[in-house]
Parts: structure tokens; sequence; C-alpha cells
């Protein structure tokens, strides 16, 4: 399996509920790294959980609407969208007998064919809403990456990108910097940006004031860059970033919490004349959204279809509720 078939191979193992296929798409050490669980590690772990939706989630569609790898083979993300009921049990919560959608963005590391590492963010609030507002379910608080931080910018620091930097060093730079300038070399006029609270947003300008209200709201707003890998033709690229926060300032007129810690997202984006065009956002934790769904409970889109058609699709075996 190379980065460009990790999608189809991950539908194949999600779909069939058969830890025999598990174990032929993860490696015996690889990590699963969720924003509900934090790390699961080892294909026995990762059956569980992937257990546990398909008990509480029978028949949930899972669309597979992009995927691209690296030039060497060894990295892959892909975007997925799910079509889901709540008609089973989840960790001793009955059915919500609700149904909806949601959008995540995933990225993988590989070795041997076999998946190593994988990350999954959610780019959009359905079911995140369902967890932690209506069942409040509990997550991990410290979340950190698993890779070494790359370079880290915020207000007032010097430049930590030069104009020769790879874009995800220059869009992190810029961000933590809130360098409009900065970021309007990075961005194209007609960019659309996907993220849990917009889908989408679309222009620069509407992307930039997007971005300040993050400033805003947590003053002095650290943008740590983690990881990056890019299509061999150069069109597509994803990169992880973790923000450091402190929300002492209002976000989108709601009251501050005082909360603070860090936030970790992946990014997969479209570039064409070296901007990005499709920026779409994954969040790979919960510290953010718990603020924006049950501290404030912020409305976001509930139709969030991909920008992309679907390649293919996967329906989860379906079973009765509550077995």
């Amino acid at each position: 399996m190379s980065g460009s078939q990790v999608g189809e191979a991950f539908l194949a193992a999600l779909g069939a509920s058969d830890p025999a296929r598990l174990s032929e798409f993860y490696s015996g050490h690889a990590v699963l790294y969720t924003p509900l669980t934090g790390p699961l590690r080892g294909p026995a772990a990762i059956g569980r959980y992937y257990g546990e939706l398909h008990h509480a989630f029978p028949g949930m569609r899972v669309a597979l609407h992009d995927e691209f790898g690296s030039p060497d083979g060894g990295r892959a993300c892909v975007r997925l969208h799910l079509d889901w009921r709540s008609t089973g049990s989840f960790r001793g919560h009955p059915p919500a007998g609700r149904s909806g959608e949601m959008a995540e963005t995933h990225s993988f590391r590989l070795d041997g064919g076999l998946v190593t590492e994988q990350i999954a963010g959610v780019s959009s609030f359905q079911l995140p809403r369902l967890f932690l507002a209506d069942w409040q379910l509990d997550f991990p608080r410290g979340a950190g990456d698993p890779a070494a931080e790359i370079c880290s910018a915020a207000p007032g620091d010097p430049a930590a990108a030069t104009a020769g930097a790879s874009l995800a060093r220059r869009f992190a730079d810029a961000f933590g910097r809130r360098d409009t300038a900065a970021l309007n070399e990075v961005y194209a006029d007609d960019v659309a940006l996907y993220t849990p609270l917009g889908w989408p947003v679309r222009g620069r300008e509407a992307l930039l004031a997007f971005v300040l209200e993050f400033h805003a709201a947590n003053p002095g707003l650290r943008i740590a860059l983690h990881d990056e890998f890019y299509s061999a033709d150069g069109t597509r690229a994803c990169w992880r970033i973790r923000l450091h926060y402190h929300n002492t300032g209002p976000f989108y007129g709601n009251p501050p919490t005082g909360d603070a810690g860090v936030m970790t997202e992946t990014h997969a984006v479209r570039i064409a004349g070296g901007r990005i065009t499709e920026h779409v956002v994954g969040d790979n934790a919960f510290h953010m959204p718990y603020q924006e769904l049950v501290t404030w409970q912020m409305p976001f889109p509930e139709a969030t279809q991909d920008p992309a058609p679907p390649i293919t699709w996967v329906t989860l075996p379906a079973q009765a509720a509550g077995q």
C-alpha cells in the first residue's frame, strides 16, 4: 500500500468489522490519535474503538472525497464524509436517535506499506456536539503532537520563515505573528476555507477576518508547525499545527472563559500559483471545540458536504440498536 492508496484501504478495513483486515492495514505498533481518545496503541486497541463506533452508529456511510500522498510513499492525507444515525449506545450513553453528517481530515504515516501513525481531525461539529454537549463525554486535555516542533511564532516575534521557506512554514509564521501582509502572500484572492465554524469561508478578506478573531480572543496566541508534506506535483499539501492559547478576549461576541491550553489541527490544502486556493481544517483535539460547543453554544454549519465529489464509500454493518 502506498500513500495514494491509503483512503480506499482504510475504508475497506473500517467497513469490514474484521480484526484481520485491520492487521493488514495497521502495523503492530501503529498509533491512532483521535480527539475523543488521544493515542490508541496497536491494532487491538484501534479495533476496539472502531467497534464502539460500529455499535453506536450501525449502517453509517463513510465516503472518501480526497486523498494524496507524498512522493516517497510514506505519507498520506485523506478527507472523509460521514452520514450517521445514533441508534446504538456509546460508552454507557443511550442512543440519541438523531442523524446527521460530519467531515473529517486524516493524516497517515506509513512504513513498509502499513500505517504506523494516523491522526484524525474533525472538520465539522455535528458528532462533536453529540459527544461533548449531549453526552458530556470527557476527552484528553493535554494533547501534544507526535512530531517535534519545526518552527513557531506569536505576535511581536521576529519572522520565523524566509521568503524561500516552504508554504507551511510561511503560513505558520504569518498566522502566528498576525501578519496580514504575509497571509495575503500565502492565500489566493478567491480562497475557500472549510472549518467547523465556517463551511466555507469564501475569499481572502473574510478568511483574514476569521484568523484575526482567534488572535483577538487569545492575545499572544502562538502557532507551532509540527509536520508538513506535499504531493509530487506540488498542488497539494498537508501540515499540522499546534495552537498555544489563553482565552482572555471575546470570541465573536462571546465572553472570555479564561481557559488556557493547546490545540492541534491537521490542514489539507490545494495550491495553485504558489498560493492556497482551498484550505480544509481538521481539529485533532477538543479543547477549543469544547468552548465553542458547550460553553458558548455557538451555531455551526450543519450541511458540510466535501468540496470534492466522492471517490468511493463504504457502509458500516447494520445491526439492531442495543445489540
